[in-house]
């Protein structure tokens, strides 16, 4: 997999793979992998995989679950980042962005116009 991919993630699975080849267990090799790369899905995946072979069951359905929980999550930060949008739009972040356009005058479509555009101009 890692000759196939240029990736953090790709040698950190190469890494894995050569602890387990010089003898560090499987267990010890996923938790370094979680803790050389800190990353809280990834800790959450490791952890999963850990209780699951230490309980005996099946690996397949463990990744099936794995994988929707984080479908869940996903479709939940995707959800938030939504919700935050409207807000952003009406007070945007950068005030530079207000800044630049005070002056220049506001430019609207006034149907009574047939099409045209008005502008209007602050005080």
């Amino acid at each position: 997999m890692s000759a196939a991919w240029e990736s953090t993630v790709s040698t950190e699975f190469a890494r894995l793979v050569a602890e387990m080849e010089m003898g560090v267990p499987r267990r010890q090799a996923l938790r370094n992998m979680a803790d050389r790369l800190d990353v809280p899905e990834l800790s959450s995946f490791v952890s999963v995989i850990i209780q699951s072979d230490q309980l005996g069951m099946s690996i397949s359905d463990t990744l099936q679950a794995q994988a929707k929980q984080m479908r869940i999550e996903r479709r939940f930060r995707a959800q938030e980042a939504a919700r935050k949008v409207p807000l952003k739009m009406l007070f945007p972040d950068d005030p530079a962005y207000l800044s630049g356009h005070a002056g220049r005058g506001l430019r609207t479509f006034h149907p009574a116009d047939s099409g045209s555009l008005c502008t209007i101009t602050p005080k």
